[in-house]
């Protein structure tokens, strides 16, 4: 059976400094063309490449994507060395709560929630 291809995950991220989009599609390079733009480095918003696998990733990480082996990867040596790993339940409490309350402020009208911050 041959390896799949790496699925693309559309997504976009706007912040008070400056946003990045990435493409809807790959190509054979695992590579998809985005936009990005930066407070203080950026007019307009610039075309950029971005990878949808790490192309310096072990070859088993690179036959299925990256981001799946890196977190597992992660996760396994914290556990090995008693270290915390780089995303502990903090910082992905931190990445996930405010696409929940962004999905709760729709559901409600488009109306202003606040989003905990967790330490």
């Amino acid at each position: 059976m041959a390896p799949r291809q790496p699925a693309t995950v559309y997504y976009c991220i706007y912040g008070t400094k400056g946003f990045v989009e990435n493409g809807r599609t790959g190509n054979p390079r695992h590579v998809t063309r985005g936009l990005l733009c930066i407070e203080g480095v950026d007019k307009t918003a610039r075309e950029d490449d971005w990878y949808v696998s790490d192309p310096n990733a072990p070859e088993e990480a690179r036959k299925y994507g990256t981001a799946e082996y890196c977190l597992v990867r992660d996760f396994v040596n914290a556990i090995e060395t008693d270290t915390t790993p780089p995303i502990d339940a903090v910082k992905a409490a931190d990445m996930t709560i405010p696409g929940i309350i962004a999905h709760e402020a729709a559901i409600k009208g488009n109306i202003w929630l606040d989003i905990p911050h967790f330490e």
